[in-house]
């Protein structure tokens, strides 16, 4: 929105959408769900507003969450927080009418649980099982299994400013911790299809380099950067949400950074806590030091761009445009706005050419996505940006 020049009505079916500026990302923009079309009428009349200053002055989303105003095939019926949703077919929809009438979506935090709840029968679809769980279900006649890498990035942020994080702002130290890193342990822990992204631009995507380019464990050398920058033996807490995501556990990542950086002396103290308040501080730029994933808004590179100076990641590392290096702010603004492929490739080369010996971060793991399906369901088919079509969905007997 804030790159939107103006929005117009050509016609009853036509958006005419005009950018200040030229955006190689804009059509992946406009299917991310931020964009989805909702009656304009309804939610004015329940706070919504396009004023200049709507990011605080708009004041819709607590009725929004318990109701719809849209035009899709589904409407919400109840949200639950962090419990349920349920949707139920929208008799004005204009499009072809879903085959399911009500869709219920529980929040299931645990991978176990969900297996368990799948092979019952109790839930036709479990999104996040864990990939060591397939071994005990590719036998099951009533379970189909998909499978595939994930777009999600897991990540370690280190605060750039000296006040908050402490020795974790020092560029020797944080070139350490990415040294110290046991990566083919992260690797194994996550199972499945996962890979070590090089960065934070995940494997896969528009320009981003293979694993083949993945940083390689050195504990000496990481030794000796502490010592470069007098950093002894620094002790930092680490601060993550207490969650499970992909069947991969935060709490078990982050007892391995702990002991793969105790190898190089840095002392690691665990600090979990409830997702929302983790989230809470994770936002405002309080870690030092935190364990994180990252999914994309929007399916382009140009996503990661949020890590350099001045972007949501950034800020919350701290590492902010006038304080960072001139070559890397100017290449953070090329970036965003070149639309040749072959130089916007080379762009994201530089990008994480740079991340990979500077910068506020440590990229884990990139983990595969597995998916238990009832033998039931009709018509799945995956997709990274909404994950599954429920609209297309079907069930047999």
């Amino acid at each position: 929105a804030r790159k939107a020049d103006s929005a117009s009505a050509t016609s009853d079916t036509t958006v005419e959408l005009k950018l200040k500026a030229p955006d190689p990302a804009i059509l992946s923009k406009l299917v991310f769900s931020a964009f989805s079309v909702v009656n304009s009428k309804v939610a004015q009349a329940n706070g919504a507003t396009d004023a200049a200053d709507a990011d605080k002055s708009d004041k819709a989303e607590t009725w929004f969450n318990g109701n719809s105003a849209g035009s899709g095939p589904y409407m919400l019926t109840k949200w639950e927080k962090g419990v349920e949703t349920v949707l139920e077919r929208n008799p004005k929809y204009t499009g072809t009418a879903p085959k399911i009438e009500r869709v219920i979506i529980r929040n299931i935090p645990e991978a176990a649980t969900q297996k368990l709840q799948l092979e019952a029968g109790d839930v036709q679809i479990a999104m996040d099982l864990s990939a060591d769980q397939l071994g005990a279900l590719k036998n099951n006649p009533d379970v189909t299994i998909f499978q595939t890498l994930s777009d999600t990035m897991f990540f370690l942020l280190m605060n750039q400013d000296k006040t908050i994080g402490g020795p974790m702002s020092d560029p020797n130290v944080q070139q350490a911790v990415r040294l110290a890193l046991d990566y083919e342990g992260f690797k194994a822990l996550a199972g499945g299809q996962a890979v070590t992204p090089p960065t934070i631009l995940p494997v896969g995507f528009a320009g981003a380099y293979g694993e083949d380019k993945s940083l390689k464990r050195d504990v000496e050398a990481a030794k000796k950067l502490l010592a470069d920058a007098g950093q002894t033996a620094p002790s930092i807490d680490l601060e993550y949400p207490d969650f499970t995501f992909g069947g991969v556990s935060f709490g078990t990542m982050a007892q391995k950074v702990q002991a793969d950086l105790a190898e190089a002396g840095i002392t690691v103290n665990l600090k979990p806590a409830e997702l929302q308040v983790a989230l809470e501080n994770y936002r405002q730029g309080k870690e030092a030091f935190g364990l994180w994933l990252w999914l994309p808004d929007y399916r382009d590179s140009l996503d990661y761009v949020e890590f350099l100076p001045d972007g949501v990641v950034g800020k919350r590392a701290n590492w902010l445009g006038d304080k960072a290096d001139a070559d890397v702010v100017s290449l953070r603004d090329k970036v965003k706005v070149e639309t040749n492929v072959d130089a916007r490739n080379q762009l994201f080369g530089q990008m994480q050419d740079y991340l990979l010996s500077k910068g506020p971060y440590a990229a884990l793991v990139q983990p595969s996505v597995q998916i238990g399906l009832s033998s039931k369901v009709q018509n799945c088919a995956y997709n990274p940006q909404w994950r599954v079509d429920l609209a297309q969905l079907g069930l047999g007997e």
